[in-house]
């Protein structure tokens, strides 16, 4: 009887496509946070509270989103940080990012020049290497820890 086994190639390329799966969670987890703490210092003083960018309701940190205006789902958009901002649970899940709010506060606070931009960027597909992403979580866990012991 002969034994029927995956080739090498299959198993490489699922290995490599968990390894990405864990980098790119691993990643938005590091740079959510960041983009929570940072806009709760600029909007509030204090890193425990912020203003959803929205509808500008004063939420304890644990309740704000990193919220993004163009969904970042093909990478290109993802981890850029103009495109992110803290919204409240509301506005982020159940109104499915406020996108009228959040486009005039986009072209209140970039202008519409860099709100077109990242519609352009939005279109684009972006591979990231493992060693690119590992390089991404580098940056961003130590710009939460120094925010966190500030």
């Amino acid at each position: 009887m002969v034994e029927k086994s995956t080739p090498r190639i299959y198993v490489f390329i699922i290995t490599e496509m968990k390894n990405q799966k864990n980098l790119k969670i691993r990643l938005s987890k590091y740079f959510n946070r960041y983009i929570r703490l940072k806009e709760c210092l600029e909007t509030t003083g204090s890193t425990t509270s912020g203003f959803c960018f929205t509808c500008n309701a004063h939420k304890p940190f644990g309740e704000l989103d990193a919220g993004h205006f163009m969904a970042g789902k093909n990478n290109s958009v993802k981890f850029i940080e103009e495109n992110v901002h803290i919204q409240c649970k509301r506005c982020n899940y159940f109104e499915r990012g406020n996108l009228i709010p959040y486009t005039l506060r986009m072209i209140e606070k970039y202008g519409q020049e860099k709100v077109n931009e990242l519609q352009k960027i939005k279109k684009q597909a972006q591979k990231f290497t493992d060693s690119e992403l590992e390089e991404l979580i580098k940056i961003y866990k130590l710009k939460v820890k120094e925010y966190e012991n500030n």
